[in-house]
């Protein structure tokens, strides 16, 4: 089992990049502002393929940067393994990816959050809702990662705790990607 950190720039929101092992599928949850980078680094140390994306909830600083993340990790890959890569998002919190700026209403110093990330937002190509089921038993979004969901609305609307079972045994401790290289096919 693979559980790795990285950290996005923008309002240091937390991206994870979970996956059964070397080699696997991966699912990146919540890739913020600037999260891509840290997490394609992952990805790449890894050997891991894109599989999923999950997003805890809609907040422009969860989930900018995942149709950057899909892109750049679909170039890294030849046309023949090119797939498409599914965003899941809890549907109460699905309206958001239509304008995460605006109805999430950050702003700081006269900057929209757009203003901050330094890039504009590009919805994602494959957002679906996070499967009614898994609120009730573990599902697997990517093979070899079961989650289960439960609701806490507060935050926002739909935002969303996500506990899943796996042996950790063989990570004694949680690696943060530090990113290097700008040019992500260093």
């Amino acid at each position: 089992m693979i559980l790795e950190r990285t950290i996005a720039p923008v309002f240091a929101a937390n991206c994870y990049v979970l996956a059964a092992g070397p080699g696997e599928p991966a699912l990146v949850v919540d890739p913020g502002a600037g999260a891509a980078r840290g997490a394609l680094a992952l990805l790449r140390s890894n050997r891991l393929t894109l599989g999923a994306i999950l997003l805890t909830h809609g907040h422009a600083d969860h989930v900018w940067d995942a149709q950057a993340l899909i892109e750049t990790a679909q170039g890294l890959l030849t046309s023949d393994d090119a797939v498409d890569v599914p965003v899941y998002i809890p549907e109460p919190d699905r309206y958001r990816l239509e304008e995460p700026d605006i109805t999430t209403g950050i702003s700081a110093n006269g900057m929209s959050f757009t203003d901050m990330a330094g890039t504009p937002w590009r919805q994602p190509a494959d957002i679906r809702i996070f499967p009614g089921d898994g609120f009730s038993r573990a599902i697997e979004l990517v093979p070899g990662i079961a989650l289960r969901a439960i609701p806490a609305p507060g935050h926002s609307e739909g935002s969303t705790l996500f506990f899943f079972e796996a042996r950790l045994a063989d990570n004694s401790l949680l690696y943060e990607a530090e990113v290097i290289e700008d040019d992500p096919s260093t």
